[in-house]
């Protein structure tokens, strides 16, 4: 009949029903290890990794979970829309805390906590600079690699590229209380030996994606206005 069409059956065979596909053994698997930052990750011991955080950790985390927030917006937003360092979004980060099972009695110091390092980083030639409008930049920005056979993957706070075509992977770190000023030296430093080690993992990553380009390292540290820089 004129404009009928025609179903051909399909050429490719069907697979029986009890087929099982073969094993293949010789292919590799790279094992896959998360690096999670220090001072954001769930807190866990040696001796019990399924053990239940305190309070003291609990405040100390989230703090900097909301410290880390923060900056990521107003990267985005821009510094101006940040003006007041946040005060006018106490009710928001309040409500993310509780959120997050932050304590009642603890949430309005956590604000103030946050609120006030915020004030420091904002006020700071560092933290403009920081936070500022640049050629490249990314906050949070989700990284994987494999390095030694695993694959490896880090979220970094914030990259950027400079106007020397510098790139950096900065690192935010935030402290619980005032740093007195006696305790400054021993704070960097202490800071630097315990995070280098993650801070270069950074950089490789980063190194990676990026090969044409020199890249530096750094901690900031919030409490004392400080870019520790970590030589790889």
């Amino acid at each position: 009949v004129a404009g009928e069409i025609s179903l051909e059956p399909p050429q490719c065979p069907r697979l029986p029903l009890d087929y099982v596909p073969p094993e293949d053994r010789d292919l590799y698997r790279p094992l896959e290890m998360r690096t999670l930052r220090p001072s954001e990750a769930v807190l866990q011991t040696q001796e019990d990794p399924e053990a239940r955080r305190d309070e003291g950790d609990l405040y100390a985390q989230l703090l900097g979970t909301m410290y880390h927030e923060a900056m990521q917006r107003i990267a985005e937003e821009g510094i101006a829309a940040w003006s007041d360092a946040g005060v006018s979004r106490k009710a928001a980060m309040s409500s993310g805390l509780r959120r997050r099972g932050m304590p009642e009695p603890l949430v309005q110091a956590a604000v103030e906590r946050v609120i006030a390092l915020l004030k420091k980083t904002l006020e700071s030639e560092i933290g403009r600079w920081l936070l500022s409008a640049k050629i490249w930049a990314r906050s949070e920005y989700p990284l994987a690699g494999l390095r030694d056979g695993r694959w490896v993957s880090a979220v970094i706070d914030r990259c950027f590229e400079d106007d020397k075509g510098l790139l950096w992977v900065i690192d935010y770190k935030t402290a619980v209380r005032a740093i007195e000023a006696d305790e400054h030296v021993d704070y960097v430093e202490s800071s630097r030996r315990k995070y280098g080690q993650q801070i270069k993992g950074y950089v490789e990553l980063l190194a990676e994606l990026r090969p044409d380009k020199q890249i530096r390292g750094a901690l900031y540290l919030a409490e004392v206005d400080h870019l520790v820089l970590i030589e790889q």
